[in-house]
């Protein structure tokens, strides 16, 4: 490899997203960096998440293409096939077009990057199946694992799920998603006329089961039960539970307490955050929410249960954060009743939160892309 030429990279993924977009517009900036991305879909096409405000990165500094063939792109099967010279960084195995690029490049032991927060448990225990979907997919697996290159992976609950897939663990490098940080124009409190009186508990995401935002409004209501009137709370999201959560709300009375916002863009997402006092992941499962990491970047306390990826790879319970059993709403009450009553403990946590996820910087994870794809192309070039 001639080490003043540039490194082609080509990002294919279905769509593009909040935090790949920021830690991509980072790397298009990188002097040894040619940056191609590929994109099937637009970002308000995304289904639960139609982004209207976010665009497919920066035209100015690179190649973007969306709309591609989901089936059968040529041009990117082209380049999997006679392009030696750039490295494949590719995002999930859902369309068939990424399936064919991964099969291409594994069997040319071609460089090779993937980036996931990891499968489901239902993934891991399906594998073992016999259909053809789950052939395909141990199929894929090996290509994978043939072809030089790194597994990104985002904590811990992902890498225990990639091994138990049957993943090489020495392509593993630890990468988690990165938020860019939120601004303090256009706040909760200025948009929602909050009670500066009150403290503010703040959720949001895709309202699905899995997500466990009904466990979160029966612990508002247990809440309210004990008399605890010195709050108000936000949840943001669209979905298929939102209706649910809704009655549940009313079952409860909260209507003077909750308040249900639909959807919010990324950046007016992050100044409610910015704007909260306590943000509450509740999930039953969520492999890696980017949500956690934005409320600790702006020092808020968080709690979440211990079924939330992020969560678990960067809360220490009691110094920067809390984590209580999922599916238990007594303690996300009894937790969030800690929390209310305690200023002083919300800003501690929320200072050492801050200094936890500042390890992380946007930075960290544009040099160790570099460097998979230096030394991948090292690797097939010596091959």
């Amino acid at each position: 490899m001639n080490p003043g030429k540039k490194i082609i990279i080509h990002f294919v993924h279905s769509a593009p997203t909040p935090h790949n977009n920021y830690l991509l517009d980072e790397l298009a900036k990188h002097p040894g960096i040619e940056l191609h991305r590929h994109y099937i879909c637009e970002p308000r096409q995304v289904s639960g998440r139609p982004w209207s405000s976010m665009n497919s990165g920066n035209v100015d500094l690179e190649n973007i293409r969306t709309g591609i063939n989901k089936y059968c792109d040529f041009r990117l099967i082209t380049y999997a096939l006679f392009d030696k010279s750039s490295v494949f960084f590719v995002i999930g195995w859902d369309y068939l077009i990424l399936v064919l690029l991964i099969i291409i490049v594994g069997i040319r032991c071609r460089p090779l990057i993937m980036w996931d927060d990891g499968p489901t448990p239902e993934a891991v225990s399906r594998l073992n199946s016999w259909s053809p979907k789950q052939t395909v997919k141990r199929f894929l697996i090996e290509c994978i694992n043939r072809s030089p290159g790194a597994y990104f992976y985002t904590g811990n609950i992902a890498r225990e799920g990639l091994i138990a897939m049957g993943f090489r663990q020495s392509k593993f490098i630890q990468m988690p998603f990165f938020v860019k940080p939120g601004n303090d124009s256009d706040g909760l409190g200025r948009q929602l006329n909050l009670d500066t009186h009150c403290v503010h508990v703040l959720a949001g995401g895709r309202l699905i089961w899995s997500k466990g935002y009904d466990v979160f409004v029966n612990a508002l209501g247990m809440l309210k039960q004990q008399g605890v009137e010195t709050w108000k709370a936000t949840l943001i999201g669209s979905g298929e539970e939102g209706e649910r959560l809704k009655r549940i709300a009313a079952e409860h009375g909260l209507e003077g307490q909750l308040r249900f916002i639909e959807w919010a863009e990324p950046d007016v997402f992050s100044s409610y955050i910015r704007d909260c006092d306590i943000f509450v992941a509740p999930a039953r499962f969520d492999h890696f929410p980017t949500t956690i990491i934005g409320a600790m970047q702006a020092g808020k306390a968080v709690l979440a249960t211990d079924k939330v990826g992020s969560a678990v790879e960067f809360i220490v319970p009691g110094k920067n954060g809390m984590i209580v059993p999922s599916e238990n709403p007594q303690a996300i009450a009894s937790s969030l009743f800690f929390l209310i009553q305690n200023q002083a403990e919300r800003t501690r946590m929320g200072s050492e939160a801050q200094k936890t996820i500042s390890v992380w910087p946007v930075e960290r994870g544009v040099e160790q892309i570099v460097c998979a794809a230096r030394e991948s192309l090292s690797v097939y070039a010596a091959s």
